[in-house]
């Protein structure tokens, strides 16, 4: 355990940089010690680097999490790196290769037992989770934290909705005027309005917003805001931090 700079490399075609670069803040936030060259494409002409990079996937990671997709296919350093990886299952006598696989692409030469983690569409917040719980001796207690986090958010928003409910069928039962916003309740939509404002995406990054929205999706259980909402608390984003 102790020989092994890093739990994890993240090997990855530049197409996916952005999404690499958001799991690889929240695997290092949750402990785990990250191999991560984000420069390394431009770079890569010189040979010393590309030996060291081969080095780095074969004997100095733990495990390799493989951002597989038609990029990463057809370019011959990202194979190599996946080469490395599999020469170090091989070495170590396990499977060292977490393949997070996008658009139908898969790397042929791995055992086709192995659990990929299909990862269209889904969230960083979510692969990173993926991964960090395919790396064994993960750090637990953030992650006991978490789910006691997520409990207690999960009867305060359960709370929240019943009392929503009863008022609206008093509203109606009184004969009050009801305006039902059909977007509102679309918990898929209200979730991706809060990753918009979580990750700045066409709109100004606000944490608050992004909170706003995914306490809506949420109390609509909508599974991905309520996990979001406890990442949210974990690390104090737009609110204190409340394990």
């Amino acid at each position: 355990m102790a020989k092994y700079q890093y739990d994890v490399a993240l090997s990855y075609a530049s197409e996916q940089r952005d999404t690499v670069r958001r799991v690889k803040k929240i695997l290092e936030e949750d402990g785990l010690r990250v191999f991560y060259d984000e420069t390394r494409e431009e770079e890569l002409v010189s040979q010393d680097l590309y030996s060291k990079l081969y080095h780095v996937f074969r004997y100095e990671s733990r495990y390799t999490a493989a951002f597989v997709s038609a990029d990463y296919l057809r370019k011959d350093w990202t194979m190599e790196e996946a080469d490395a990886a599999m020469f170090h299952s091989r070495d170590a006598g396990h499977n060292c290769v977490i393949p997070v696989c996008f658009g139908g692409a898969d790397l042929d030469k791995l055992d086709p037992d192995i659990h990929r983690i299909h990862a269209d569409g889904e969230t960083p917040v979510w692969i990173a989770d993926k991964i960090r719980h395919a790396v064994p001796a993960a750090p637990k207690k953030r992650t006991l934290l978490r789910r006691a986090a997520l409990l207690v958010l999960c009867v305060l928003l359960a709370i929240t909705a019943v009392r929503g409910v009863v008022h609206w069928i008093q509203d109606a039962w009184e004969g009050a005027p009801v305006e039902i916003d059909a977007e509102a309740l679309d918990a898929g939509t209200l979730y991706e309005k809060g990753e918009d404002y979580y990750y700045g995406r066409g709109v100004e990054q606000d944490y608050a917003k992004a909170r706003e929205y995914w306490e809506q999706a949420a109390a609509l259980g909508n599974t991905s805001a309520i996990y979001s909402l406890g990442y949210l608390y974990q690390h104090g984003q737009g609110v204190e931090v409340d394990y």
